[in-house]
């Protein structure tokens, strides 16, 4: 099409849509060049028509090196779609009827000084169903208790699909500082034991909340230079429940560890069951084959913050929930 013109590209997809409605849509694009036809096709597509969006960049497809970027493209829309390209090793002493959530607030978007709040939770220890949703919140708005009522949306899903509730909850937290600890339990924790307490009644779930920390200054070194998959659980921790593990790998420098505080737990798990369950979901980002620094339910929360809060800056249609649509 040789319009860049976003309402030309929209006509036009709209003319397509009538015979029939695509599951994806992959596009060719300058995504600096032609950043506003990119915004406007993402929030089209995303945010008014449920429709998954994959771009693949014009300079990559005239680069010499195409041929080995395509399968990793090829990969990237495979997830989005909701295929399993690859399983991680469960935990024999954790149940499988697991919810893993990842929560992240991305404060930078472009609307007047508004934040997005990013939730994901996973299903099974392998990750094998999502549910994916945003909250967009003005300056000074409550955010914490919105996010129980995305708890209760995910119990929900969950229960559509499987028939029953998880019968334990792991909730990852991200996007806190220092002085927002104190509201976050009064406020946000509770709001969340109370979702819980309504939906079991009863038996309740096992469930642990646990703070993630990236921005830390501290480093370690290995004597044998292989730090990832450390854990560093004692004399440089506080009294409270918590670890530095290092997930990720890297070729140069030194990694930075990521730092966890358990707050909540009413889980039977001892520490090494936490650092390892920690360990293998940072296997379970989609969008990169290794490692990450962090879970994969924190990733994806933090990446759908970004995508919804700076590029289509509306929520996503209801039909992307359970797809991993932000990739």
């Amino acid at each position: 099409m040789n319009s860049l013109d976003p309402a030309v590209w929209i006509q036009t997809l709209i003319n397509h849509f009538n015979n029939n409605k695509p599951q994806i849509v992959v596009t060719i694009l300058d995504r600096y060049e032609d950043s506003k036809l990119y915004f406007e096709l993402k929030k089209f597509l995303i945010s008014g028509y449920g429709i998954l969006h994959q771009n693949v960049a014009i300079q990559t497809v005239n680069s010499k090196k195409f041929s080995k970027i395509a399968s990793s493209i090829v990969k990237q829309i495979h997830s989005k779609i909701g295929k399993q390209l690859w399983n991680i090793q469960k935990i024999t002493e954790i149940s499988d009827r697991i919810m893993i959530v990842g929560i992240d607030v991305y404060h930078k978007t472009l609307i007047n000084n508004q934040s997005c709040v990013g939730f994901n939770a996973q299903f099974g220890q392998q990750s094998e169903k999502h549910f994916t949703k945003t909250i967009i919140v003005n300056k000074g708005q409550e955010l914490n208790k919105g996010v129980g009522q995305l708890l209760n949306l995910s119990l929900q899903s969950y229960q559509k699909i499987n028939k029953y509730y998880p019968d334990t909850i792991i909730i990852f937290r991200d996007g806190v500082g220092n002085s927002q600890i104190e509201n976050l339990i009064e406020i946000e924790l509770k709001a969340m034991k109370s979702v819980i307490q309504q939906t079991y009644n009863i038996k309740l779930p096992q469930f642990a909340y646990i703070l993630v920390n990236k921005r830390i200054s501290d480093k370690f070194f290995s004597p044998n230079h292989e730090s990832n998959g450390m854990i560093f659980p004692e004399r440089i921790t506080s009294k409270e429940f918590d670890f530095f593990l290092i997930a990720q790998q890297v070729n140069q420098g030194t990694p930075t560890p990521t730092h966890y505080t358990v707050i909540e737990n009413t889980t039977n798990w001892n520490e090494d069951t936490f650092w390892r369950f920690t360990y293998f979901q940072c296997f379970n980002y989609r969008n990169w084959s290794g490692p990450v620094k962090i879970p994969a339910c924190l990733q994806n929360a933090h990446t759908v913050a970004y995508r919804v809060g700076e590029v289509i800056k509306s929520d996503a249609h209801s039909a992307l929930e359970s797809l991993l649509y932000f990739l």
